[in-house]
C-alpha cells in the first residue's frame, strides 16, 4: 500500500486594460486570486501486474484574462474551485505464452462551484458574455483496454486490439435557471478503438473507428446534435530507427459534425454547427 500526499499553492494575478484608439483608458480590471490545494491517494497493488488506486483532490482554477469579467460589468469573475473523487484499477494479465491483455479504468465524481462557462447576453442576444456558474457536477467514466494475441506459435503474426471509451455526465445542480441541465457541449460518450495486425518485421495495418455520441448545444436542452461514427484504415512499417506511416480518415465520406457553438436556447436557425472533414489521408516518417 502506497500512500500519495500532495499541497499545491496557487497564486495568480490578473490584469486587463482597454483602451480607446485615442489611448484613453475605457477599463480597467484586475484581481488577485490565491489558494492552497490539498490531496490524498493510495495505491494498493493486489500483485505485481495489479493496482487499486483512490484519490480526493481540491480543484482550483482562476479565469483567464479572456475570462475576466463578463464584459457588461467590469467586475472580475471569481475562480473555480472544487473537490473531485477518483476511484479505479490498472494493470497487465497474460494468458498463454505470447498473449497478454491490459487496463486502465477510473471512475470520477466531482463537485464544482463557480465553474466559468460562457453564455449568451440576455440584452444582446448572439453576444457571449462569461459568468460563474453557482454548482455544476462532473462525472464520468474512463476506460481503456489493450490486447496482443498471437496469431499461431511461431510468434511473427499479432493482433493488438484497442479501445478506450469515456462516458459523460456533466450537469448543473439544482440551478435557478437550468435546473439539473445537462452541460452543453460534452458529449454522453466516446469511443476510440481499432484492430490492428502486426508483423515481426515491423509491418501493421488494421481498421480503426471513432464514436462520439449526441451532445446539446444549448443550456436548456433543447437542441441537440447527433451522434456520429466514422471509420478509418492505418498501416506502415516501424524499425529502431525508422517509422513510415499512411493513414486514411473518415473512408465512407461520412457527413458529420464535428464542432459547434452553444446558445442559451438554440434552434435551427442558428448557425452554431461546424461540419467535420471528408474522407482524407495522411503520410508521414519518422527518423530517430
Amino acid at each position: 500500500l502506497n500512500l500519495i500526499m500532495g499541497v499545491q499553492a496557487v497564486r495568480a494575478d490578473r490584469e486587463v486594460k482597454s483602451k480607446s484608439p485615442i489611448g484613453v483608458t475605457t477599463k480597467n480590471v484586475e484581481q488577485t486570486y490565491h489558494a492552497i490545494n490539498p490531496r490524498l491517494g493510495a495505491i494498493y497493488a493486489l500483485n505485481q501486474d495489479v493496482d487499486l488506486f483512490a484519490s480526493v483532490s481540491r480543484l482550483y482554477e482562476p479565469p483567464t484574462t479572456y475570462q475576466l469579467d463578463d464584459g457588461v460589468n467590469a467586475v472580475a469573475l471569481d475562480a473555480m474551485k472544487g473537490v473531485v473523487a477518483e476511484v479505479g484499477t490498472r494493470g497487465t494479465r497474460s494468458f498463454g505464452q505470447e498473449n497478454s491483455w491490459s487496463w486502465d479504468l477510473s471512475v470520477f465524481y466531482s463537485e464544482l462551484e463557480d465553474e466559468i462557462l460562457s453564455e449568451e447576453d440576455p440584452a444582446a442576444l448572439g453576444t457571449f458574455i462569461t459568468t460563474n456558474v453557482d454548482k455544476t457536477i462532473h462525472a464520468g467514466v474512463e476506460a481503456l483496454i489493450h490486447s496482443k494475441i498471437a496469431l499461431g506459435d511461431n510468434g511473427k503474426h499479432s493482433l493488438a486490439p484497442m479501445a478506450s471509451v469515456t462516458f459523460n455526465h456533466f450537469r448543473f445542480d439544482d440551478n435557478d435557471t437550468f435546473g439539473n441541465n445537462d452541460l452543453p457541449g460534452a458529449p454522453k460518450h466516446v469511443l476510440k478503438g481499432e484492430v490492428i495486425y502486426h508483423h515481426e518485421n515491423g509491418f501493421y495495418a488494421g481498421p480503426t473507428m471513432d464514436v462520439v455520441g449526441e451532445r446539446y448545444a444549448d443550456f436548456t436542452n433543447s437542441y441537440k446534435v447527433s451522434s456520429y461514427t466514422i471509420f478509418g484504415l492505418r498501416t506502415g512499417w516501424e524499425s529502431e530507427k525508422l517509422t513510415v506511416f499512411v493513414e486514411a480518415q473518415n473512408i465512407l465520406d461520412k457527413d458529420y459534425i464535428s464542432t459547434h457553438s452553444v446558445r442559451t436556447n438554440a434552434t435551427d436557425a442558428d448557425q452554431i454547427l461546424n461540419p467535420g472533414a471528408g474522407a482524407s489521408i495522411y503520410a508521414g516518417f519518422e527518423v530517430k
